[in-house]
């Protein structure tokens, strides 16, 4: 090799010293650090110190150039990286020139990922609300709020009113989403296109000039209505962006869709650890990410904290609540269906907000005077958000907190 590809190299490195790396190839390069029966030539000396540089690590040690008569003799051909834990020792193969080959395995695993739509939700356009009213008034709640232990009652209260709601809501579970089809195409254009399909495979088949006549009218009528409703489409989703009422959640999500952006995948790629190392087993790249959420919202012994005002008292205490503080929260909540860890929506406490909020009033009353928080409540299901990379930090979060 002349000095002019090792240059060439060097830039090509500097642009993904980054990425991952893998440089294989036959480059003619001996280094006694490679083979230590190799007799270190100037290629060989330059390729460590390129290697050095980038801390590339060469995997091969064995021998893959061969004399005429098979037997090894150096080292020439040559696998660098800078991830050198996934993969698996080289080997080599019989000779088929005056090289043997060389196999090189990862020890990656296939990661197999779980639809994310396969999960439990309550049908509430199927419920019988009625019902549910009817069940949570009849239930003998005294015997459950003579628990004295706060993680015991609110553990038979959340049983017990579970219990009633999955009586009178039903279950489904989210199939898996089939191909996203235009917004625009309604029942009858889809229907226009398939009609479009039909004739045209029939021309296509006979050869009629007066078929191929009917398949051009039905192409331009069905294309006229497709442009119709595109344009209409975008016309009545744009308002939507100009509407003064519209809540900047549902202002990216109309914009999203006019864009058509699409979520990411929920699967994670490998993130990297703190000592550089890749991870790939989700409970690795769990403990990482928890890690670093610890870390983030971790307050003790930081340095840069303020320094509030003397209080006038040195004891503190939360007032207990009303029932009619509790109910107006309840009805104050977004209309949302998502729950956390115990299953709770909002959409299901405002559901059965004028029947429970006694309970719950005695629920949290009981957590403010024993001083105590029941520990399902500090439950909730973190899901990473991929914001590029592969470093934990660039993961912020989205909580699913018990209701």
């Amino acid at each position: 090799m002349q000095i002019l590809p090792f240059i060439q190299l060097d830039a090509a490195l500097q642009r993904i010293a980054t990425k991952n790396i893998l440089l294989v190839g036959d480059f003619n390069a001996k280094n006694r650090h490679w083979y230590c029966s190799d007799t270190t030539n100037i290629n060989g000396q330059r390729l460590k110190e390129l290697s050095d540089d980038f801390n590339l690590t060469q995997l091969c040690s064995a021998p893959t150039h061969v004399n005429a008569s098979g037997q090894p003799i150096s080292l020439l051909d040559l696998c660098f990286t800078n991830f050198p834990d996934c993969f698996n020792p080289p080997s080599t193969l019989p000779p088929v020139s005056d090289h043997l080959p060389v196999v090189l395995k990862t020890n990656l695993e296939i990661l197999q990922y779980e639809s994310p739509s396969s999960r439990m939700v309550w049908d509430f356009p199927h419920a019988d609300l009625q019902g549910l009213h009817t069940s949570l008034q009849n239930s003998d709640w005294s015997d459950i709020f003579k628990e004295s232990d706060i993680n015991k009652l609110w553990r038979k209260w959340e049983s017990t009113f579970l219990s009633c709601v999955s009586q009178h809501i039903p279950i489904k579970s989210t199939s898996k989403k089939r191909t996203r089809l235009q917004p625009w195409l309604t029942t009858q254009l889809r229907r226009k296109i398939r009609w479009r399909n039909r004739l045209y495979k029939r021309a296509l088949k006979t050869h009629r000039v007066d078929h191929w006549e009917i398949y051009k009218s039905a192409r331009n009528s069905t294309q006229r209505e497709l442009n119709k409703g595109k344009w209409a489409y975008y016309q009545t989703r744009s308002k939507a962006l100009s509407d003064p009422t519209c809540s900047p959640q549902q202002w990216w999500r109309v914009a999203k869709e006019i864009c058509g952006i699409t979520s990411p995948s929920p699967a994670l790629p490998p993130l990297e650890s703190l000592n550089g190392h890749l991870l790939y087993k989700d409970e690795d790249k769990a403990k990482v990410l928890n890690d670093t959420f610890i870390n983030q919202c971790c307050t003790v012994g930081h340095p840069v904290l303020p320094v509030g005002p003397t209080p006038k008292s040195t004891t503190f205490a939360f007032e207990t609540l009303k029932e009619k503080d509790v109910l107006s929260t309840i009805h104050s909540l977004p209309n949302k269906h998502s729950s956390g860890p115990d299953g709770i929506s909002y959409a299901l406490l405002k559901t059965c907000s004028e029947v429970i909020s006694p309970m719950l009033t005695e629920l949290f009353n009981r957590s403010i005077t024993s001083s105590t928080v029941p520990d399902d409540w500090k439950k909730a299901t973190i899901t990473p958000i991929y914001k590029g990379g592969n470093k934990p930090k660039k993961y912020p979060s989205a909580t699913d907190q018990s209701h």
